[in-house]
């Protein structure tokens, strides 16, 4: 089969590791390439990308296949997928999330996870769900860097998915595969540090620590602020103006969000904590000025059990759930399909070839 540009392959038969598959309908597209389901199989997708970037791409996917985390609900290039005949490389298949039953993270946040349509048992059991997903990335070697809401699916049932995981920070034996990306409003205010793996990962327990707050306080950043001293603006204002409104004088949690008090009844003390650590000057190290946030493991909360039943006299009633964070910026979420824009940076020096395990034949008679 001739190489194609990724527009052209629905109906096509290609080969996915020693299977031939028959190219199904297609999910979205983005700067890259496009993601198909695949005929017969409603449970896996394609992504094919554009023909002038498939082989900067090959090595990477394939440190990726090799370094897979292990979960099921991080969604992570399985097998290769090449052409029939000449054996191209042409993209990965992976685990499908159909966005029909699945909400991005900070929609799910807004809605399902008010206070005054959710226990807090619901909330801790998702965002500990993240931060195991988290946690098994990193222990694989890897990061994540573009770590937005968008990239995050929740399901009906609670369930949590990574998708768009080829943007992530890749490494193996022989190198590393570098991304660029980031989103502002998960950027931290000390800023990334640099693209090497280590700066990355501190990075992710900032983003960490965002996904967290917004999963178990209605959507609301950390750092949205009213008061004497706070600023308005666009998140990347927030984060760097504005104080943790919960614990500095002169802010305050803008007028939606739940309020101290609120917080303090609703957010454990082993949580706090955990927000100070990430969002004040209490996460640095005095000596050596370092940043030092919770790890991944820190954020897997142990509150899973239901919720006691209420006392015989109820109390105070909570702050009014926001149907919507107050000042919302322009980078807040949208109804559009979470499989539209499946971009990332092209890594245009993987010209490097990694070491192949010769016993894994997927990849036989593919030089990329």
């Amino acid at each position: 089969m001739p190489a194609q540009r990724a527009a052209d392959f629905e109906g096509e038969a290609v080969e996915v590791a020693a299977d031939r598959e028959i190219i199904g309908p297609k999910i979205g597209s983005g700067a890259e390439g496009s993601v198909y389901r695949i005929e017969g199989s409603p449970e896996q997708a394609l992504k094919i990308f554009n023909h002038q970037i498939r082989q900067t791409k090959a090595p990477k996917v394939r440190a990726m296949i090799d370094g897979n985390p292990g979960l099921e609900t991080i969604l992570w290039p399985e097998r290769p997928v090449k052409t029939t005949g000449d054996g191209e490389f042409l993209g990965y298949s992976m685990a499908y999330k159909s966005e029909k039953t699945s909400k991005g993270a900070l929609q799910y946040a807004m809605t399902d996870l008010a206070w005054d349509s959710s226990q807090r048992h619901e909330r801790h059991a998702i965002a500990s769900r993240l931060a195991e997903m988290v946690e098994a990335i990193h222990e694989e070697g890897h990061a994540i860097g573009d770590f937005n809401h968008d990239n995050i699916l929740i399901d009906d049932d609670g369930e949590v998915f990574l998708i768009d995981c080829d943007g992530y920070h890749i490494t193996d034996k022989n190198r590393s595969y570098a991304d660029v990306t980031y989103y502002p409003r998960y950027s931290p205010p000390e800023g990334r540090g640099g693209d090497d793996i280590d700066s990355v990962r501190k990075a992710d327990r900032f983003c960490l620590g965002v996904h967290v707050f917004q999963l178990l306080m209605e959507g609301f950043h950390p750092y949205q602020a009213q008061g004497p001293n706070a600023v308005g603006g666009n998140y990347e204002d927030f984060i760097n103006s504005n104080k943790f409104p919960y614990v500095y004088p002169g802010y305050e949690p803008v007028e939606k969000a739940p309020g101290a008090d609120a917080y303090t009844r609703e957010i454990p003390e082993y949580l706090q904590t955990r927000f100070k650590q990430c969002f004040t000057e209490a996460g640095k190290n005095i000596i050596g000025h370092q940043i030092i946030r919770p790890e991944p493991s820190e954020w897997i909360l142990p509150y899973t059990d239901p919720e006691p039943s209420p006392p015989s006299s109820p109390p105070e009633p909570p702050d009014p759930p926001a149907e919507s964070p107050a000042d919302t910026p322009s980078d807040a979420p949208t109804a559009q399909s979470p499989w539209q824009d499946w971009s990332s940076v092209d890594d245009s020096d993987s010209d490097s070839e990694s070491d192949e395990d010769e016993s894994i034949d997927i990849w036989e008679g593919w030089d990329g």
